[in-house]
């Protein structure tokens, strides 16, 4: 096995720091990692990572060959996010930023006075910027898409009854029977049911997601049978014809 190289000496937060492998492939060294989050056992925690995400090399340390064991840069980032400790987060920025300009330049450059400090600061900041309203975007479109919880939907299904019964009576959308009556209201749920989901992109009421909620309330709150709808129940109740609705759920 080929003895591993240090690709880069630097000191992150008070702690030494090598890079060994390739700028493309780079490896650290699994006890140094356990050391800067202050994890006491390193067997326990490489055990925690993926069997693609660490691996053992030969490394000559102390006048000897010895074969160790590294993380690779996901073995690495999987570590530092599951530990608690709050310098953990702040290694990984660093790391990052560091292997960003290993990349690119082929080495990193620690800043050499303070203006250099300061512009590091700041581009640092205004990362953690970026990505905290990347974080936002991303848990603003999970809720977004999220469906209507049951107290959500609940009240959707109140309104809709309530929407239901109201144009019943004020349209005096009765039948002369029970069964009439029945056949009628399944073809109001219908029409109802059907022009909520359509203004919510959705085939059933349950797939409805929570950025349309205020959308579906309002559909269903404005909403009157349409022409062909009346129609069938005129059919319904002067009898001239059985009608045989298909209940959309109340």
């Amino acid at each position: 096995m080929n003895e591993i190289k240090v690709i880069s000496n630097e000191n992150i937060l008070g702690n030494d720091f090598q890079i060994y492998g390739t700028n493309e492939e780079p490896l650290f060294l699994a006890k140094d990692v356990a050391n800067w989050i202050e994890h006491s056992k390193v067997n326990m925690m490489l055990q925690s990572i993926d069997e693609d995400e660490k691996l053992m090399e030969t490394l000559f340390t102390s006048g000897q060959k010895r074969q160790m064991w590294f993380l690779t840069e996901d073995g690495l980032y999987e570590i530092l996010m599951q530990s608690r400790k709050p310098i953990a987060k702040q290694f990984k920025k660093q790391v990052k930023h560091i292997l960003k300009e290993l990349r690119k330049k082929g080495e990193y450059k620690v800043p050499s006075n303070p203006m250099e400090a300061l512009e590091l600061m700041f581009q640092e900041q205004k990362n953690t910027n970026e990505e905290v309203a990347n974080i936002k975007s991303e848990v603003i479109d999970l809720k977004e898409n999220q469906k209507l919880a049951s107290d959500e939907y609940d009240h959707l299904r109140r309104t809709i009854n309530k929407r239901v019964m109201s144009v019943i009576d004020i349209q005096k959308l009765y039948g002369q029977t029970k069964e009439e009556n029945k056949q009628i209201k399944d073809l109001l749920y219908k029409d109802i049911n059907n022009e909520v989901n359509s203004s919510c992109y959705v085939t059933t009421r349950t797939q409805i997601r929570q950025k349309y909620s205020d959308r579906a309330l309002q559909t269903a709150f404005n909403w009157h049978p349409n022409q062909s709808t009346l129609n069938r129940i005129k059919d319904i109740q002067d009898g001239s014809v059985e009608v045989r609705g298909v209940s959309n759920g109340y």
